[in-house]
């Protein structure tokens, strides 16, 4: 049911969804927004420390893309909650395909996200702004 809900447009949903993006907000090339959020959990007996976060609760951090019309476009939960919104990204599928070019790049589309995810003229410079500690 997942692929079924969240799934990444296509490139021509891309052009629907940056075309309504520049019109209504006037950014352009936009197809979503992309932030973290920390979905509270119990925190298991291994490796407890981890999932506490900045916040001081145990969760997992959750990376979201949202379009336009606030539709889930891409998901991503595979992280404790102390893990970092750049280095969950630079985990996800989402980051493998962004710094290898497999999304965004041919149409020069862009996601908004604060200031936690590297700001990167080139997919390529996602993998060279972030390193891991």
């Amino acid at each position: 049911m997942y692929s079924d809900v969240v799934a990444w447009p296509s490139p021509v949903e891309c052009r629907s969804i940056a075309d309504e993006f520049q019109s209504r907000y006037g950014f352009l090339e936009v197809v979503g927004c992309i932030d973290g959020s920390h979905i509270p959990v119990k925190a298991p007996a291994v490796d407890r420390d981890s999932y506490i976060n900045r916040k001081g609760f145990a969760s997992v951090n959750l990376l979201a893309v949202c379009d336009n019309r606030m539709r889930f476009i891409y998901t991503f939960s595979d992280c404790a909650g102390s893990t970092h919104d750049a280095r969950v990204m630079h985990m996800s599928a989402l980051g493998d395909s962004l710094s290898s070019g497999q999304l965004l790049a041919d149409e020069n589309y862009h996601l908004l996200g604060d200031s936690a995810y590297p700001l990167c003229q080139s997919p390529s410079a996602i993998s060279r702004q972030w390193s891991p500690k």
